[in-house]
């Protein structure tokens, strides 16, 4: 594997690792943010929805905003995509939303719930690619499916650059 992200498993096929974000289970049991579901579902779903879509997925948990930025700074070394829980990942910090701004892949945020039901002080926003929320742990899936059709679409010569250069300006590659 190199800087891309991508590696060859078992099979021989290239794949493209995806970083995915969540709480730890007992954050996300007392925030309610994936009702009636544990982690193990959550992770069980993402790593199928993965393989579905030609990625391997990493599952991990974080415990706050130290761990999420180190998390993401790792994430940004290897240009891997990466999916991120807005609630359990202590987006609002100032540490995390530096990090992800260093993100060169597509970082996408997900809210198993609505998350524009609350409102909160959104720091991290504009170094997002995008966000999904509303559809419980569907959101993930959803999420997943973006990354895999973003790595689809960069293969083509004439792909969207999502580099954070090139947000309202022409990409400088």
């Amino acid at each position: 594997m190199g800087r891309s992200g991508r590696f060859l498993p078992d099979g021989g096929k290239a794949m493209t690792r995806v970083r995915v974000l969540v709480p730890l289970s007992a954050a996300a049991a007392k925030s309610g943010e994936h009702p009636g579901a544990g982690h193990r579902e959550l992770v069980a779903l993402c790593l199928a929805t993965g393989r579905s879509r030609g990625l391997a997925v990493e599952v991990l948990t974080c415990a706050g905003a130290a761990e999420t930025a180190r998390r993401l700074h790792e994430a940004a070394a290897l240009a891997l995509p990466v999916v991120i829980d807005r609630e359990a990942c202590a987006l609002g910090s100032p540490s995390v939303r530096d990090a992800l701004a260093q993100c060169q892949a597509p970082v996408i945020e997900v809210s198993p719930a609505d998350a524009y039901l609350r409102a909160e002080h959104r720091r991290a926003a504009p170094c997002l690619t995008g966000t999904i929320g509303g559809f419980g742990l569907d959101s993930y899936r959803l999420a997943l499916h973006a990354v895999a059709d973003w790595v689809t679409d960069t293969a083509r010569a004439d792909a969207p650059c999502f580099c954070s250069a090139s947000v309202g300006a022409p990409c400088p590659r």
